[in-house]
């Protein structure tokens, strides 16, 4: 199994203006642990297999260079990758044998 989430969330959650800095880095954090929530929900079921992709840089796309955003979608792709990172590693911890 593959998992490779994320990147509309995180694209919605920097063009929510209605949010401050600190709502948009916890929520980032958010989708990424519930990312992992369902991964260890597929280990429970059996997948013994999942490879999980760290989201690319979106404040570099085509469609992002440039623009006001880009530097906060660089932080928060950074801020998902290393909570994605942290539930990896929380993930073999505890599925070691």
């Amino acid at each position: 199994y593959t998992l490779f989430v994320g990147g509309n969330d995180i694209r919605g959650i920097a063009s929510n203006t209605a949010l401050t800095s600190e709502q948009r880095q916890a929520q980032t954090v958010q989708v990424a642990n519930n990312i992992v929530a369902q991964a260890g929900q597929l280990q429970g079921r059996g997948v013994n297999n999942l490879l999980m992709m760290y989201m690319p840089d979106l404040g570099a796309t085509p469609d992002r260079i440039g623009t006001a955003q880009s530097a906060e979608l660089t932080s928060l792709t950074n801020l998902f990758n290393a909570t994605l990172e942290s539930g990896i590693a929380g993930l073999r911890a505890a599925n070691a044998t």
